[in-house]
């Protein structure tokens, strides 16, 4: 689609695939609702027009900037994750050749290809940017054809959010998730699910190498009607206790009250209050090295790295919540403090997103078959404890944290692969949670022509391609990007 200057928002609902694959291209779709609700709710926004469709169709426009339609060099050390380095921690190290693969796809073949981490900024980067930026839309889903450039794309949010002092959580791709490292049964008999030891600790790592000066700083939260949901319980117990009893208890209490008040003054008042499974900390800084702590705790590793995004989620509600009011100036009360500063707004940004609902590479033994019949059975991605908490556009959260995501503390943005998948994973998702769909279209005319001049100028390419033969490899390869460094060869401009 040549010239594509501006991003389209429509409306939709997502229990019909039909309805779904009915949408033209460069069309957000508002999923999992009554089409008529959306419509009305379109038609209060200043900046909705009418379209031919019945729908209203709200226009999204991006800053256009000198930047757009040329290349530019990614800051790697905002990217950690993206390295093929990251893909390797916490696994035996590799011969020279051989190194595992990883972080992200997309880059990784830009770097083979051109030897240097760059981006091509489009018209559709920019106004994703500016679509999270306003809060308008706090759960997107990225899909396009094969190789538009749905993983660069959400690379380039993630720079840009870690620019702007957002705190990201970036999964390069969800399939390492499901496949590879060390898994382990939760409970007995695995009712509990499967504990996913190496890709928890990946996690974590790769939160810490990019925000591990700001976790310091960030207290553990209280989490939203637990403590409610204990103090019934507590009653219960005190109640069926022989007096004597109940009031040596309430002694032992009051003491160890005491003391963790002592012991957490100064660093946040109920840091201790946000755990759930033992793996507490007084920052998340501490929840990250507690997860990182073991190298043969597999449930550990897990229900920190699942602590750590249940607080992120918890922060986005207190980054929307308004400010205290100041103390009354005068008086003979304390001088008035400055108001402090506001947590730092929260991204989700996980590629390959369809690989959480689809099997895994993990298989274990059913107990009724004999270890000679060499039969498997294929964990789904269901089964694993890690893989099923990150399904975050189908997660329901608290009021608060969904009534801060609309204010504009945070997003979930994901991108579902369209290419042949290394597992079996759905091509659609039938999500119940309301979510944006962002249709990425694939590289235009004038794209294709400056990847083949980045390609020339990088030294890629033999020789740089004509405007004549710029357009046939536009129609040839229909704007996939990964067919336009392979089919250049065609026309004598090899590139690599």
């Amino acid at each position: 689609m040549a010239g594509v200057s501006a991003l389209f928002l429509a409306t939709g609902a997502s229990r019909a695939r039909g309805l779904t694959r009915g949408l033209p291209r460069c069309l957000l779709g508002i999923h999992a609702a009554p089409r008529a609700e959306f419509s009305n709710a379109a038609l209060s926004e200043p900046w909705a027009t009418p379209s031919t469709s019945g729908q209203d169709q709200p226009r999204l426009t991006p800053a256009a900037g000198p930047a757009v339609g040329s290349y530019r060099t990614l800051n790697l050390d905002l990217l950690p994750e993206a390295a093929r380095a990251s893909a390797g921690s916490f696994y035996a190290p590799r011969d020279a050749g051989h190194e595992r693969r990883g972080g992200c796809k997309a880059l990784q073949q830009e770097v083979e290809a051109t030897g240097t981490p760059a981006i091509l900024q489009r018209p559709v980067m920019a106004a994703l940017n500016d679509a999270v930026a306003a809060g308008r839309h706090p759960r997107l889903l990225l899909t396009g054809p094969p190789g538009c450039g749905k993983s660069m794309a959400l690379l380039g949010l993630v720079e840009w959010a870690r620019q702007q002092g957002w705190l990201v959580v970036y999964v390069p791709s969800c399939l390492a998730l499901v496949r590879g490292g060390y898994f382990a049964p939760r409970g007995r008999g695995a009712a509990g699910g499967w504990d996913t030891l190496t890709s928890a600790q990946q996690l974590l790592k790769g939160v810490m190498d990019a925000h591990g000066p700001l976790l310091q700083g960030l207290p553990v939260l209280p989490v939203p009607g637990r403590a409610a949901k204990r103090q019934p319980q507590q009653q219960q117990q005190q109640q069926q206790q022989p007096e004597a009893v109940q009031v040596q208890g309430e002694a032992a209490a009051g003491g160890a009250a005491e003391e963790a008040s002592s012991s957490g003054r100064g660093s946040g008042s109920s840091s201790r209050s946000g755990s759930s499974n033992g793996s507490s900390g007084r920052t998340l800084h501490d929840v990250v090295l507690r997860g990182l702590s073991s190298d043969d705790n597999a449930q550990l590793a897990v229900d920190c790295a699942l602590q750590l995004i249940r607080q992120l989620q918890l922060l986005g509600s207190s980054s929307a919540a308004p400010a205290a009011p100041a103390a009354p100036v005068g008086g003979s009360g304390p001088p008035p403090q400055a108001p402090p500063q506001p947590p730092p707004r929260v991204l989700f940004a996980l590629d390959d997103y369809n690989y959480l609902y689809g099997p895994t590479d993990y298989g274990v033994q059913p107990p009724y078959a004999s270890p000679l019949q060499g039969r498997r059975r294929v964990l789904g991605a269901h089964e694993l404890v890690l893989a099923r908490g990150l399904r975050l556009l189908e997660s329901e959260p608290e009021a608060a944290v969904d009534a801060a995501a609309g204010a504009g503390a945070g997003a979930v943005v994901v991108a579902a692969t369209t290419a042949t998948p290394a597992l079996p994973a759905p091509r659609s998702l039938a999500l119940e949670a309301p979510h944006t769909l962002v249709e990425v279209p694939g590289f235009d005319e004038a794209e294709t022509a400056a990847a083949l001049a980045h390609y020339a100028a990088t030294g890629a390419a033999a020789r740089a391609a004509s405007s004549a033969e710029a357009r046939r490899l536009f129609v040839l390869t229909g704007g996939n990007g990964r067919e336009l460094r392979a089919r250049a060869g065609v026309l004598g401009v090899r590139v690599g």
